[in-house]
């Protein structure tokens, strides 16, 4: 535990797919240490001041936000269709990273 209250949590898959989960601290300072050329951004509105937070750390490696209203209604093919089409159009490929607020 650092410090800033943040935990690091390694998921070891055992080889070069394992990744840290990252509980607690600071997500906007913690995400800006990302090693990722492109970023999208996705989040639910109620956590819009968080989402902007990141958005702002991120910066322009971000090449697209989607905010959606939560609850159940999102939860559908309509909205996973939506955001398919948007990623298609901006030729978001493989590399890039999704967080999601």
């Amino acid at each position: 535990m650092s410090a800033m209250g943040e935990q690091r949590l390694r998921v070891d898959l055992g080889d070069a797919r394992s990744y840290d989960v990252v509980v607690g601290g600071d997500p906007a300072v913690a995400l800006q240490a990302l090693a990722a050329r492109t970023c999208i951004v996705l989040y639910d509105r109620a956590v819009t001041g968080l989402a902007q937070r990141i958005i702002a750390a991120l910066g322009e490696r971000v090449v697209l936000t989607y905010d959606v209203e939560g609850g159940e209604p999102i939860k559908s093919l309509d909205v996973a269709g939506d955001l398919w089409n948007r990623l298609a159009e901006e030729r978001v490929d493989r590399d890039a990273v999704v967080v999601a607020v």
